[in-house]
């Protein structure tokens, strides 16, 4: 019975398929990878964030709207979409250390 409260702890602000996830990630960076089920997504005023391990040490993000706040899908979009052309105008022409952006939709 504990086991099933601690998995849960990842689903704490949506319910989403995590093999499809972790299976994302390893076509993109072709390394084996897992996500801990049992950690609780971190979160900001309008993100929450889980952390994915790859087999080398390397640690991704994926971060993901939360909707508690009221955010319409589509507005969530639009403002995932300004923050990833931002993060990419800022890599590309800035020197400040930004995360690359491998997936978003």
């Amino acid at each position: 019975m504990v086991h099933n409260a601690r998995k849960a702890n990842i689903f704490t602000y949506a319910k989403f398929n995590v093999a499809a996830l972790l299976s994302l990630a390893y076509s993109i960076r072709g390394k084996e990878c897992s996500c801990d089920e049992t950690q609780r997504p971190k979160s900001g005023s309008l993100n929450w964030v889980i952390f994915i391990s790859f087999e080398d040490g390397v640690e991704w993000v994926f971060r993901s709207p939360r909707r508690s706040f009221g955010l319409q899908k589509p507005t969530a979009s639009e403002v995932l979409m300004s923050e990833v052309a931002t993060m990419k105008c800022l890599r590309e022409m800035g020197k400040i250390p930004v995360p690359e952006v491998f997936s978003y939709w």
